[in-house]
This record gives structure tokens, C-alpha cells and sequence, in this order.
């Protein structure tokens, strides 16, 4: 048995994945568990996507067959690309939720890459990783736990010091800049 992917799920910060085709073998292909576990996935518009385990006699082993319809809330589809292991597109991929965006080349890929990670840093680390703690919560659960857990988690974060200084740099009009974890 391999190991699982969902041990990338529980870190704090979030994580970005480009994936471009000259950054793996060209017949290499992206399994659905490589994704969806982490954050934000933005494929080269020529990778190829597929839920390979079927091919190979066994039921996906290490988080897909449990992940994918959550993730993707289009069980007639996850059946159809996990029983029939088909190749499908990165077009397809976003059309059905897998991924945030596709993107045209490898230099534009990088480059929002870079350009949202700057923007995720440049926001209260406390609420970067309390919004990505709650969303990974809330997702398996109902609305009015998920907004339980929301009052619970927030009222615990009030008292930093970044909700002190997001307020005042609101107010004077100017960005403000959050100490590190």
C-alpha cells in the first residue's frame, strides 16, 4: 500500500501546485489524489488527468475514491473517470472543479504562481491558516456546524495581535504588515 496523500492536507500554510508537462515525464500521469489534497492546482493546458488504479486491478488506494466526490460534487463523473480510468483533459479537470485554473504555458503558469502567492503572504498568517482550517472542516460537515466551529475558532483569534493591526491599517488607509508564525 502506498503512502497517503492526505498527509499534505493537514499543514497549515496552503500550498500551490503548477503543473506543466515539461516538469514531468511527458507519459507520467497526474493522478486525482496528487491534486486534490492540497490547495490550488493550476495544470498546463496539455497534461493529461486519470484515475489510474482500475487499470491496474485495484480500488484507489490512497484517498481518491473518498476525496474526489466531495471535492468535486459530480458522483455520475467521478464514477464514469474512476471505473473507466479514461484520460481526460485540463479542461475537463476545470469545467468539473478538480482544478482553480488552467493556464497556457509554463511562463504564465509560474508567474501567477508567484503573483498569488505574494498576494496569499501578504495576508494575516493567522487568517490564511484559520480560513484554510475551517474550509478543510467545514467541507465534510453541515452549514451550522461549520459555523460553529467559524464563532469557536474566531473568538479564540480576536486576541492577536493581526486582527489589531488589520483594523488600524483599515481605517488609516495604508497596508498593513503581519508578523510571521
Amino acid at each position: 500500500m502506498r503512502a497517503p496523500r492526505h498527509i499534505l492536507r493537514p499543514r497549515p500554510r496552503p500550498l500551490l501546485i503548477l503543473r506543466h508537462p515539461l516538469l514531468h515525464h511527458h507519459d507520467q500521469v497526474l493522478r486525482k489524489s496528487q491534486i486534490k489534497p492540497l490547495n490550488l492546482s493550476k495544470p498546463h493546458l496539455t497534461n493529461s488527468i486519470q484515475v489510474k488504479e482500475v487499470d491496474i486491478g485495484l480500488a484507489a488506494d490512497i484517498g481518491t475514491l473518498s476525496r474526489l466526490p466531495h471535492s468535486v460534487g459530480n458522483h455520475s463523473w467521478v464514477k464514469e473517470i474512476a471505473l473507466s480510468a479514461r484520460i481526460f483533459s485540463s479542461d475537463e479537470a476545470l469545467h468539473h472543479g478538480l482544478v482553480s485554473r488552467v493556464l497556457a504555458d509554463k511562463k504564465t503558469a509560474v508567474a501567477q504562481g508567484i503573483e498569488l502567492a505574494r498576494l496569499i503572504a501578504s495576508k494575516s498568517p493567522v487568517a490564511v491558516q484559520g480560513t484554510k482550517e475551517i474550509i478543510n472542516y467545514s467541507r465534510d460537515r453541515t452549514v451550522a456546524e461549520g459555523l460553529k466551529y467559524t464563532a469557536v475558532w474566531n473568538a479564540a483569534m480576536l486576541q492577536t495581535q493581526d486582527m489589531k493591526d488589520a483594523m488600524l491599517s483599515g481605517l488609516q488607509k495604508k497596508t498593513p504588515t503581519f508578523s510571521k508564525l
